[in-house]
């Protein structure tokens, strides 16, 4: 969730919440209206999506489980990790207060919960693409084990891109004057390395040409879930 914006016109500064510069309290308020409801709409449907599938009797079958992995991601994302984001920024531009000491901690779980999702949304899309393509072979993947690995797999691949932050690595967790936590980047081929890791290559390979399914090969297609 990008949640940067421009100053207003009184600003002497260009930049936004994201870059870290000096904010308007009008601005402030009206980013935060509009990035709360927003999370707010976004938790609500992520809970119901997760009530409906979890209800359902074929809960522990095929990709039911992967679904819910993503979702509740997502419904961290926007119940917890982007209100404390709101809170720090609050904090610092009306309450002058700083919340420097639980930066790093705030900054890793967003970068590890983030591209964790990223990850999860590609394990679902090969999961509903085997279902697609290799119809006979499928079932081999909805059975307990193999869905255990799918879902470890994100967590996995997430921490370890995300562990290198804690030791400076890949860059310094720093709070900036937004009230914001960043990080530093001190290498710039790191940060390609991380960058294409944690966001472009799964979203790569969840748009590779030719994997969408092609109904006309069968016409006595169906779903498997």
């Amino acid at each position: 969730m990008n949640t940067s914006f421009p100053l207003s016109s009184n600003s002497q500064s260009t930049s936004n919440v994201s870059a870290g510069g000096p904010l308007g309290k009008g601005d402030v308020a009206i980013w935060f209206c509009i990035t709360l409801l927003t999370t707010l709409i976004g938790a609500i449907g992520c809970a119901c999506i997760i009530g409906i599938i979890v209800s359902a009797k074929d809960f522990w079958r095929g990709s039911n489980i992967l679904i819910v992995h993503y979702f509740l991601f997502h419904l961290f994302i926007c119940s917890i990790n982007t209100p404390v984001l709101l809170y720090m920024v609050l904090s610092k531009v009306y309450l002058q207060v700083p919340l420097g000491l639980i930066c790093p901690v705030v900054h890793f779980v967003h970068l590890l919960i983030q591209q964790a999702s990223h990850w999860a949304g590609t394990v679902l899309f090969l999961h509903r693409l085997a279902a697609l393509r290799l119809p006979y072979n499928y079932s081999c993947l909805t059975k307990k084990f193999p869905l255990f690995l799918m879902v470890l797999i994100p967590w996995a691949i997430s921490l370890s891109i995300t562990i290198p932050f804690l030791d400076g690595t890949f860059g310094r967790m720093r709070l900036l004057p937004s009230g914001r936590c960043a990080v530093g980047m001190t290498d710039p081929a790191l940060t390609i390395i991380n960058i294409a890791l944690g966001t472009y290559l799964p979203f790569g390979s969840s748009n590779v040409r030719g994997s969408e399914p092609n109904f006309s090969d069968s016409p006595n297609w169906r779903v498997l879930v």
